[in-house]
């Protein structure tokens, strides 16, 4: 079989995602691992045993339909919104490959062992060491391919969207897709990085201006435009609602790769900056329990709230705050879009990776102890100047009888389906041909009114 599991698992072997891997459950969440890659096989196979003694659906695609691939809460978040503009909530509901696929694919993936270690005799020394931790994801992602190449053989799909462009499980599903020659279709979660991998879906349908000039960094033949963010749609609707009274909370961020000590100092100097102040802490969803109720007690006794970043929306949780404190998160990008000024606090294992406080979006210290002077000034930030640096990251977004993101997203999935072309106008970002549209594209079988017919 002619996958590349390198290709396919950049989150394993490249340096630049290393902090991340290496706090998966995949890699052990940091814990050390002296058995490595001998630990990484035994877990597999006991999995893939379970899963052959519990009897379970082979994966099945809705024929002719849209598959939507979701497995986090940020994704489901990014798609719903597309789907519920096609009228497709009910399908959305009940994702099809998910976790069916993962578990039918653990029943082959060890079968691949062979292959893979001839892939590490002519693998380069970084990718040889990335095996010692990442040999189960490895071999997973063999299994997930087969698991979805059996999915699409039983039923086809008209289009497979995903929302994640470098973990192997996402990545496994695509390739199947496209072997079968069904389209994928490639919808932003998050804001990304300048070292995400090179864009290898049909089409990808990217947040804004920001992500292309990161992506069209290296060639691509995908078809790329640029809708917008759709989950950003309600805060437009309701901006005026994320005002910034001075009764409001100051939030403090924190994601999976900060460790305790750093957190809790952030909260620590956080209160004594602002001893008489509301504020509200909000973890990581993949937080791990231990932590989390580590966290949540030290919270408790300085007299600061949380956000259940499992429960409670991001935008709904922004929308309550004065300022924000967060590290390397989109979540500040969506408190831009509400006019929520942030403070960028970076632990040790992160940086100002999606580039936020280079736009000049956000205030940042290097210590937390410098919190309370950086959120002062945050207070006098104009919140208006704010939602306008939002449009190089949300094509469209805020500008007056720009059609919603979500509707514009429908529409180009509807041609996609139909196999049309997409329509939009098109500009050139780093020589790369790009859609963008100002309202969605006409739908099928109905022309574009022009200004003399709508006049």
């Amino acid at each position: 079989m002619a996958l590349d599991p390198f290709e396919l698992n950049p989150v394993i072997w490249q340096e630049s995602f290393n902090a991340g891997y290496m706090a998966s459950r995949y890699a052990g969440g940091g814990k050390s691992r002296r058995l490595g890659s001998l630990w990484g096989l035994i877990r597999l196979s006991l999995r893939s045993i379970n899963a052959w003694r519990k009897l379970s659906v082979p994966p099945a695609a809705a024929d002719g339909e849209i598959v939507w691939i979701v497995r986090t809460r940020n994704q489901r978040a990014a798609m719903e919104p597309i789907a519920a503009a096609m009228g497709q909530s009910e399908a959305f509901e009940a994702v099809v490959g998910n976790y069916q696929i993962s578990r039918y694919g653990l029943r082959v993936s060890v079968f691949f062992l062979p292959i893979l270690t001839y892939r590490w005799i002519r693998a380069s020394p970084r990718q040889r060491r990335s095996m010692r931790d990442g040999i189960e994801a490895y071999l997973a992602t063999y299994g997930e391919y087969v698991a979805a190449r059996r999915s699409f053989k039983r039923e086809r799909p008209a289009v497979v969207v995903l929302s994640n462009d470098h973990v192997g499980f996402y990545n496994a599903i695509r390739l199947a897709a496209q072997h079968a020659g069904i389209p994928t279709v490639y919808v932003q979660h998050a804001c990304v990085a300048d070292y995400f991998p090179p864009l290898r879906h049909d089409y990808a349908l990217l947040d804004g201006r920001d992500a292309a000039e990161k992506y069209l960094s290296r060639s691509t033949e995908s078809t790329v435009a640029l809708i917008g963010i759709a989950k950003l749609d309600q805060m437009v609707e309701t901006r005026r609602s994320c005002g910034l009274p001075l009764d409001r909370a100051i939030g403090i961020c924190f994601n999976a790769l900060d460790d305790v000590e750093f957190m809790v100092q952030a909260l620590l100097d956080l209160r004594k900056a602002f001893p008489s102040r509301r504020l509200i802490m909000r973890l990581h969803p993949a937080t791990p329990a231990a932590i989390r109720n580590q966290m949540e007690d030290r919270a408790s006794r300085l007299a600061i709230e949380t956000s259940d970043a499992r429960k409670v929306d991001a935008i709904e949780f922004v929308c309550s705050l004065a300022v924000m404190v967060c590290g390397a998160s989109s979540i500040i990008l969506e408190a831009a879009a509400a006019g929520v000024p942030s403070v960028a606090l970076f632990s040790e294992r992160a940086s100002d990776v999606y580039g936020f406080v280079k736009a000049g979006l956000c205030e940042s210290v290097e210590k937390s102890s410098d919190l309370g002077g950086a959120i002062e000034r945050a207070f006098q930030w104009n919140s208006d100047d704010l939602r306008k640096k939002v449009g190089f990251y949300s094509e469209g977004f805020d500008q007056p009888g720009h059609r919603p993101s979500s509707q514009i997203a429908a529409e180009t999935l509807r041609r996609i389906v139909q196999g049309v072309d997409i329509g939009g106008r098109t500009i050139m970002i780093r020589n790369h041909p790009v859609r963008v549209w100002s309202d969605p594209p006409p739908a099928l079988g109905e022309k574009k009114p022009t200004p003399a017919a709508t006049a």
